[in-house]
């Protein structure tokens, strides 16, 4: 699979003074991630553990698609629900439940074992990830927050306008806060 020979990912989320609301940019996509307007955000658009859902139902999803597709395997409808179980600031648990249309019962069991081999989301979650965050030097002249090299260890590769201030926190799902 071509995501194999990649080494790293990288995202970078962006907070100006004002409300508990940031904008993530990736690839050249931006999300605003928020959150409700009783823990001080605007309540406007999705909170960091709802993306960390999205990212396990969405990854599943695809992960599903690619794998019956390369079987075989019609599917005519399909949805993977991920429910997150709070322990405290945390998930203990996230549960995946699969609604699938097409493919026999009996073919099942083995279409979900073999998504969840190819699923980076879930794999990462099942097998823990290290979790570094360091602190990049501080605003340069004008203010400008310093970009980072993602495939690197902290290194500095320009300055960016503080409107795009980025982030190395990683957030592993068993120790991160979640806000």
């Amino acid at each position: 699979m071509w995501l194999a020979a990649m080494i790293s990912r990288m995202a970078s989320a962006s907070w100006e003074p004002g409300p508990l609301r940031c904008e993530v940019a990736v690839e050249g996509f931006s999300v605003s991630v928020d959150e409700p307007e009783a823990s001080g955000g605007t309540g406007l658009a999705p909170q960091p553990t709802d993306f960390f859902l999205a990212s396990a139902a969405s990854c599943f999803t695809l992960a599903m698609v690619h794998t019956a597709a390369k079987r075989g395997i019609a599917l005519t409808a399909l949805r993977v629900d991920a429910i997150g179980e709070y322990g405290g600031r945390r998930f203990d648990a996230v549960r995946l439940v699969i609604a699938v249309v097409g493919p026999p019962p009996e073919q099942l069991p083995a279409l979900i074992e073999a998504s969840e081999r190819v699923c980076y989301v879930t794999n990462t979650l099942r097998a823990g990830a290290r979790v570094t965050v360091s602190v990049q030097p501080g605003p340069t002249a004008g203010n400008r927050l310093p970009l980072l090299d993602p495939s690197s260890q902290g290194e500095v590769i320009q300055a960016a306008a503080p409107s795009r201030s980025p982030s190395d926190r990683e957030a592993r799902s068993s120790d991160g806060p979640s806000i």
